[in-house]
C-alpha cells in the first residue's frame, strides 16, 4: 500500500500507475478504491490491449477476493462497455455469471465450459493464496 500511495503522489495520471493501484487495492480488499482506479485504466483502450493478461489477472483476483458485484459493475459500466470487456474477456464474464448464479450464464456456449471451470479453479486457488 505504501508503494502505490507514493506512486500515486508522483504520477496519478499514469495508466500503469492506475492499473497497479487497482490491483494493490483489490489485493487489500479495498474494492471501491480499486474500482475507481480500474475505471481509469480501462478508459485507455490501447493500454488494455497491451496488458490483456494483466487485466485477466486483475479480474480473477476480484473473483478470488469475492468482489463479484464490483466485477459485474466493471463489466457493465460505461467504461466496460466502451472497452468491450464482455467480448474480450468472455470466459471471465461467464465465470462471474456462474459464480453469481446469474441466469445469463445459461447462454454460454459449450466451447467455453472448460475454460470457465479453469478460471473458477484459479480464482479458488488465489483465494487461498491471497487470503
Amino acid at each position: 500500500m505504501e508503494f502505490i500511495i507514493e506512486g500515486l503522489k508522483k504520477d496519478s495520471n499514469s495508466v500503469l500507475t492506475n492499473y497497479l493501484a487497482a490491483c494493490i487495492y483489490a489485493w487489500n480488499s479495498r474494492f471501491e478504491d480499486s474500482k475507481v482506479f480500474a475505471l481509469e485504466f480501462l478508459k485507455d483502450l490501447e493500454f488494455s490491449k497491451e496488458i490483456q493478461e494483466g487485466n485477466t489477472n486483475y479480474f480473477i483476483l476480484l473473483l478470488a477476493k469475492g468482489a463479484t458485484q464490483e466485477l459485474l459493475e466493471l463489466f457493465t459500466s460505461p467504461e466496460g462497455e466502451a472497452a468491450h470487456l464482455k467480448d474480450k474477456f468472455k470466459p471471465i464474464y461467464y465465470a462471474l455469471l456462474k459464480k453469481l448464479e446469474h441466469p445469463d450464464f445459461l447462454r454460454m456456449g459449450e466451447e467455453l465450459a472448460q475454460t470457465v471451470e479453469e478460471i473458477l479453479a484459479r480464482a479458488e486457488k488465489m483465494a487461498v493464496e491471497y487470503a
